[in-house]
């Protein structure tokens, strides 16, 4: 289930249009530990002489995942054609001027004038994730479009139209709902006035896949190469009004070729399907968008076939719309028949992340023939709900105990959760498959966080609710018999994002165990 939340963003945390937050992130400044700064410098220079060495493997292992992509070396030879070497080399030899802002630093070269790098800390090293021989190609045009002519109107008002903005051209622009609901037009008005005086220029690059009719995903840069994206979905009336509006990081590059990639017909609707790699048996990825597994996906398709997909309503992915609410069931239904109109050999390793978690259960209790494996990533058990509903009841007052149970169980609005996914039903779909046929005996690898993302502010709650999660894994791992059970020490619930080569080397060990099941010993 993807919501609307606060975000990473280039420099700091954004929500939904929360432009505030990111001006203040991207514009702070600060004075880094000689470490950071020893480092940063290390990794500009490494860069730099691999580029003028013509290294372009060492050059594309200075950079972040977003910035490499998925054909990192393959871009980079491109661009070092119209590069000149030497040019790479006085940069490397000169001194850079940086600066140090928390997790993000600027990395000022002494040529060509104004290049600089943008970092950012990536598990206590600093990757390269913009700047100078990174920026964005600038010949892309926007589409005359509903879509296309409001993602022109917003990159106006980031690049000073907003100096006129009233609220009355917010309110004829926007939706009523998206203004209700998301951010009223006052706040849109100052916001949007803020990030041009402080971030402006921005200039348009293109898109991140081609644009719908009703959503679009906008790349944009900085003067000084910073990248990010804009993303606008509007509504079907007459005219069409903004019904979503983010400014986010840029999401990483997905090649959309290959015999099991791209959007495939279902009936009557289109799912978007990424595979990479080679081999039996193919891993499936469940929860999220295929961009939220570009790293652990890049590293699992050199020893098999892995895959993504973008379910139906997820926000801002490439699938076609379903009508909602959804439950467990409706989105095994689609990717089992995603699977098969891909014609994507089996049989299948499924990882599944949190909610997705939960749907891959019900996958493997319904086609006990297609899983040969599975990892739970700090998965949602079947009991959840219910033992958290008996939980809070002996914590709290009765009615703060019904405040918090209708919070629970409330699905978010549909412009901030638009999947819309039913958890109660969904877990009571996947409660009652299980009883009539549990898993059968496969290799399961169970990844449990170390650490709680946002607790609770009673301290109470938060160790009761810990506990409960801790022994629901626990009755994960107690699926099928010889699991393997680790708990990811340094992640809170996005293990897959904080501790990626954990998720990868789990993943890896499964697939061994479904090729030569000998490879497969619980540890005592």
């Amino acid at each position: 289930m993807r919501k609307q939340k606060p975000i990473n963003t280039w420099g700091g945390v954004l929500a939904v249009l929360v432009l505030t937050l990111l001006v203040l992130a991207l514009t702070g400044c600060g004075i880094g530990r000689a470490g950071d700064k020893e480092k940063i410098s290390k990794t500009a220079t490494t860069y730099l002489r691999a580029l003028a060495a013509g290294d372009t493997a060492k050059a594309c292992a200075q950079l972040t995942r977003r910035a490499r992509g998925e054909r990192c070396e393959t871009a980079s030879k491109q661009r070092l054609a119209s590069l000149e070497p030497k040019a790479f080399k006085d940069a490397a030899d000169g001194s850079l001027e940086i600066e140090v802002h928390g997790k993000t630093a600027t990395a000022g070269l002494p040529e060509p004038d104004g290049a600089r790098f943008v970092l950012v800390k990536v598990a206590g090293d600093w990757r390269i994730d913009s700047g100078y021989t990174l920026g964005l190609a600038t010949s892309a045009t926007l589409p005359a479009t509903p879509v296309g002519k409001q993602v022109s109107w917003a990159l106006a008002q980031l690049n000073g139209g907003d100096v006129t903005l009233t609220e009355a051209d917010v309110n004829a622009r926007f939706s009523p709902r998206f203004l209700a609901v998301v951010m009223p037009a006052h706040s849109i008005v100052a916001m949007l006035a803020q990030a041009a005086e402080q971030r402006g220029p921005f200039t348009f690059a293109g898109f991140a896949y081609p644009p719908t009719a009703t959503q679009a995903v906008a790349l944009i840069e900085t003067r000084a190469g910073e990248r990010g994206s804009l993303r606008i979905k509007v509504d079907g009336g007459k005219p069409p009004r903004i019904a979503g509006l983010e400014v986010d990081e840029a999401p990483p590059t997905i090649d959309a070729s290959g015999r099991y990639s791209g959007r495939f017909d279902i009936g009557g609707r289109k799912l978007f399907l990424h595979c990479a790699g080679s081999g039996s048996p193919a891993v499936v990825f469940q929860g999220g968008l295929t961009t939220d597994w570009v790293e652990v996906q890049s590293q699992v398709a050199p020893f098999t076939r892995a895959c993504s997909y973008d379910p139906a309503n997820g926000l801002w992915g490439r699938s076609d719309p379903a009508p909602t609410p959804r439950t467990a069931r409706n989105v095994v239904a689609d990717l089992h028949a995603l699977l098969a109109a891909a014609k994507v050999p089996g049989p299948y390793v499924f990882a599944g992340h949190s909610d997705g978690g939960l749907f891959v259960q019900l996958y493997a209790s319904k086609h006990p023939n297609q899983v040969a494996g599975l990892v739970l990533i700090d998965a949602v058990s079947t009991d959840y709900y219910a033992r958290r509903s008996a939980l809070l009841k002996k914590l709290l007052p009765p009615a703060a105990w019904k405040a918090a149970m209708r919070q629970l169980l409330a699905r978010a609005p549909a412009l901030v959760d638009p999947e819309q996914i039913d958890m109660e039903t969904s877990l009571a779909q996947t409660r009652a498959a299980l009883a009539v046929a549990p898993l059968r005996p496969m290799p399961l690898f169970v990844l449990t966080r170390g650490r709680v993302d946002q607790p609770d502010t009673d301290p109470r709650i938060n160790s009761a609710d810990e506990r409960l999660w801790q022994m629901l894994q626990n009755g994960l791992a107690a699926l099928v018999p010889h699991s393997r059970h680790v708990i990811a020490r340094r992640s809170g619930h996005d293990i897959q994002h904080e501790q990626p080569g954990l998720v990868v080397k789990a993943i890896r060990d499964v697939v061994e165990a479904v090729r030569h099941p000998g490879t497969w010993k619980t540890p005592s």
